[in-house]
């Protein structure tokens, strides 16, 4: 009698341990998710903001940054997506418009920066993919200055495996435009591990100060693969404090971001830091935490 009390002592032992576990696994702390794309009026191909909440109400979501891209030569659209955006945000605290502009709108593209940090705008997205436009062309140059002039930040895609050098690229227009914050998206998709060397570069003239990362659509492909130790050794060197926790919704939905994410072998400090303190304080927003 005394061993089936004993064993069954060590059995509720263990099962209470696994659910603590899982339970610890599923979240820990609350979440930002930093890259998630939201229909405006002029784009219905996304989930509504109200739908995104609804969805993930289970999921302590602290901020959501919710993106537009503009077209070239539409400058008009581009204002009736950003004001969308802003009109999210009046109605949903939560919610961080990520504007757009597009470079190759000049004057046009200056304006509308201009515009929207009059109206309390923080971040916005630049894809030189998707908006066909030279990452390091004069236009391109003159907006991310600007953008450093405002003090707005630059999500700027980071997964163009189909262009030559992408990724470098990227590296130079953040060395060209040293007082511009970047967010680099994806942390360059498939050439992530061209970031391990970072440690190093770190070290020289500050160079790179200014660039964060956001895991959306990367950590989907790697965190259950044979790269996953990679991924976890380039975050180290990159520096957990410049890593960003992002979704890419509808592409990943946010439960199996977070499921990738917590399959990587990080410390309780790492973790806290990327779920949520890093875009906050990148971003200067209250930490409700």
């Amino acid at each position: 009698m005394k061993t089936f009390l004993k064993y069954k002592m060590l059995i509720i032992c263990v099962l209470c341990f696994m659910c603590y576990n899982l339970t610890a696994q599923r979240q820990s702390y609350p979440i930002v998710d930093a890259h998630c794309h939201i229909m405006t009026i002029t784009d219905e191909r996304y989930g509504t903001m109200e739908e995104y909440f609804a969805t993930n109400s289970d999921i302590d979501i602290q901020y959501l940054f919710g993106i537009t891209i503009a077209k070239k030569g539409k400058i008009e659209e581009t204002k009736t997506r950003n004001d969308s955006l802003f009109s999210m945000s009046r109605r949903e605290p939560r919610f961080i418009p990520v504007c757009s502009v597009h470079p190759s709108d000049g004057d046009d593209a200056i304006e509308e920066l201009r515009r929207i940090k009059n109206l309390g705008g923080k971040i916005f997205k630049l894809h030189p993919a998707n908006q066909n436009f030279p990452i390091l062309s004069n236009e391109t140059v003159s907006v991310a200055r600007v953008a450093g002039e405002l003090g707005l930040v630059i999500l700027i895609d980071g997964y163009g495996f189909i262009f030559p050098n992408y990724l470098e690229q990227l590296l130079q227009l953040t060395v060209v435009c040293p007082q511009t914050k970047f967010i680099i998206a994806h942390m360059g998709g498939t050439d992530f591990f061209k970031l391990g060397g970072f440690s190093l570069v770190k070290s020289v003239n500050g160079m790179l100060d200014n660039v964060w990362y956001d895991l959306s659509a990367t950590i989907h492909i790697y965190a259950d693969s044979p790269y996953k130790s990679q991924l976890e050794w380039v975050i180290r060197s990159v520096g957990a404090d410049r890593i960003l926790f992002g979704s890419d919704q509808p592409a990943v939905s946010v439960s199996d971001a977070l499921k990738d994410f917590n399959k990587l072998d990080l410390d309780d400090i790492e973790r806290e830091k990327i779920l949520y303190k890093n875009a906050t304080e990148l971003l200067g927003l209250p930490n409700n935490r």
